[in-house]
């Protein structure tokens, strides 16, 4: 008889990294045999889209049945369990956790980045939650620093988007600009990041890229805006993807890209495009750091001129970024739980 396997994530808001996790493990589970169900903000697409079964994320009785009719749920990948994009995001996973352990389900973290998790209370009543977990697996030795100083064994893995099988290159030496919405952001951000390109970059062609329709696709053309106005003779195009393998098909052209959101500087690293990552939340600056990159703090006024300056003439790369590229996600590791 096979499993049934629930997975609690950030589910059907069209966003790159998280559909692309979702796809890769959806294929796991049914070569395992698994009837997979997620919880999801649009059920009906992401039944479409993965050919899953899906319950509304918001409704307290899909919630109950889902968790009460599975064996085993699965929370992530991505940055569920932190509260720097707001308390009730956090408290709404760990309910998740919480309740399914309450039904006695096996609960798997997986590939998740955790962090940051402000205020005393909040901290305990994670560590509370993740205790109880069955398999813990981190995308970042960061991650792992934080549920051991919390008591908490994890296992360290990489983030499943590694795993993607990407297009061959189609070299055509376009620039990709990829931003999010922040509420931080440095109002001179983007009018000096158009400059800089134009001036580096004024013969090539830049598309700007949406990574999360909801939230990305009006930065998106906004950024536009200031190219035309800070470099009017730049031929510029918004990328509003119909897919996450759409997405990848239109970055399988970029020599050089400047990217907020953690999945697309590793999209950028992995496609072995020239990467100059804006960092917005810790998880990009620990990216950044874990391959040596320079970066862009989102939220302070920068020397655009000489990053950008020195992405083009003394961008370098050593035998970790091409070992790294060649790595495979290990599968295996959830095996045990969900055979």
């Amino acid at each position: 008889m096979s499993k049934r396997v629930l997975i609690s994530g950030y589910i059907g808001f069209q966003n790159f990294g998280d559909d692309a996790i979702l796809s890769l493990l959806v294929k796991y589970l049914k070569r395992q045999n698994c009837t997979v169900t997620a919880f999801s903000s649009d059920p009906e697409g992401t039944k479409k889209m993965f050919n899953i079964n899906a319950l509304n994320y918001m409704n307290l009785l899909h919630i109950i049945w889902g968790i009460f009719d599975t064996n085993v749920l699965i929370s992530g990948g991505g940055s569920l369990i932190q509260n720097g994009t707001g308390n009730l995001s956090l408290l709404y996973y760990l309910f998740i956790i919480a309740l399914a352990k309450i039904f006695g389900k096996k609960v798997i973290i997986f590939a998740q980045g955790i962090g940051p998790v402000y205020g005393k209370g909040f901290q305990w009543l994670a560590k509370m939650v993740l205790k109880g977990c069955d398999l813990i697996l981190v995308r970042d030795i960061f991650s792992q620093r934080i549920l051991k100083k919390w008591g908490i064994s994890s296992r360290y893995v990489i983030d499943p988007v590694w795993d993607l099988k990407c297009p061959q290159r189609d070299y055509q030496g376009c620039v990709g600009v990829q931003l999010r919405n922040y509420r931080f952001l440095h109002p001179t951000l983007m009018r000096e990041l158009a400059k800089y390109i134009g001036i580096y970059f004024g013969d090539r062609k830049v598309k700007i890229f949406s990574f999360q329709n909801s939230q990305d696709s009006n930065l998106a053309y906004q950024f536009e805006y200031w190219m035309k106005t800070q470099a009017s003779g730049v031929e510029t195009e918004v990328i509003v993807p119909k897919s996450h393998r759409h997405l990848m098909e239109e970055f399988s052209h970029l020599e050089y890209l400047f990217a907020m959101r953690y999945h697309a500087v590793l999209l950028g690293i992995k496609m072995g495009i020239k990467v100059l990552p804006i960092s917005y939340d810790v998880k990009v600056k620990n990216l950044a750091d874990e391959f040596n990159l320079p970066y862009i703090e989102a939220c302070e006024e920068s020397d655009y001129y000489s990053y950008i300056r020195d992405l083009k003439s003394s961008y370098h790369e050593d035998e970790y970024f091409e070992r790294r590229r060649e790595e495979t996600f290990n599968w295996e590791v959830l095996n045990r739980y969900i055979k």
